[in-house]
């Protein structure tokens, strides 16, 4: 048997072309049954989150099963191959147990450290196990990958830095600041990386901390939470003016992002992140 592997991330392929090849906001478990059915690939895997679609293929038939992938990639998404293939990265053998364990560990992240990574190998080889697709090759491979996540984990400082794009976002406005506190802060929003973001910058001092959102429960249970207020969306331009940090974080099926929007003197810096923690 061997190991191959095919797919696209943040590092090779643009956002547009991710969206059009992501399984995540499908049923990953049938796309993997579904790839499992083609002759080639005896044992299979698929990975997707907000930053990559990755195969993990254990097969006797290597090029056979290279043609069965981009066949599959092209069926499954209703895109001519020639629009991805120039985007695709592939591996083979031991190289693709090395890529798989730098992605576990956070490594291969858009924003290195990042920690549910590791939960998204794991739902990834679950969804597969379940449906009968792994088989002695691949459940080897992903049972490394794990360990090899967490020793990552708990024996290196990987993870006392920026492990999220919350605190990486918190950490820019820093930069620009310096110090937070005394700030106010807007946050529009109120889904799991604004109230990562809140936490963030409570943490840091700031001053007073404004949830708005469409979904006004939702709002005014996170200003709750984080010991902000509430503020009606039909506030929100009144809110802005106020305002020296602005954080949006929305979320969809699209993969998500983050801007941050920091008023300095008479100029608006705005720096806007990628969301991973939906995926690595």
């Amino acid at each position: 048997m061997h190991l191959l592997l095919l797919g696209v991330s943040h590092k090779t392929a643009p956002l547009d072309l991710r969206e059009k090849l992501d399984f995540s906001s499908r049923d990953v478990g049938a796309a993997v049954e579904a790839l499992a059915a083609r002759s080639s690939a005896a044992e299979s895997v698929v990975l997707s989150t907000c930053n990559r679609s990755e195969i993990y293929i254990a097969s006797d038939t290597m090029d056979a099963a290279r043609e069965e992938v981009v066949r599959f990639l092209s069926d499954y998404h209703q895109l001519p191959a020639e629009t991805f293939t120039p985007h695709l990265f592939s591996f083979s053998e031991a190289e693709v147990a090395r890529h798989l364990f730098r992605v576990a560990a956070g490594l291969d992240s858009l924003v290195v450290g990042e920690p549910q990574i590791l939960g998204q190998v794991k739902d990834a080889f679950q969804a597969a196990a379940e449906r009968h697709c792994t088989g002695p090759v691949l459940r080897k491979l992903f049972d490394w990958s794990f360990n090899v996540g967490k020793r990552v984990r708990s024996e290196t400082g990987l993870g006392e830095g920026a492990v999220s794009i919350s605190y990486a976002a918190v950490q820019l406005a820093k930069k620009i600041f310096g110090r937070l506190g005394g700030r106010r802060v807007l946050v529009v929003g109120a889904g799991e990386i604004s109230t990562l973001t809140a936490q963030h910058l409570r943490a840091q001092g700031v001053a007073e901390v404004a949830i708005t959102s469409r979904t006004a429960a939702h709002a005014q249970a996170l200003a709750t939470e984080v010991g902000g207020h509430w503020v009606p969306w039909d506030g929100l331009p009144n809110a802005l003016a106020g305002a020296d940090i602005i954080v949006t974080a929305t979320g969809s099926q699209r993969p998500r992002s983050m801007a941050v929007l920091v008023p300095k003197t008479e100029r608006l810096s705005r720096i806007r992140l990628t969301y991973t923690g939906g995926g690595g």
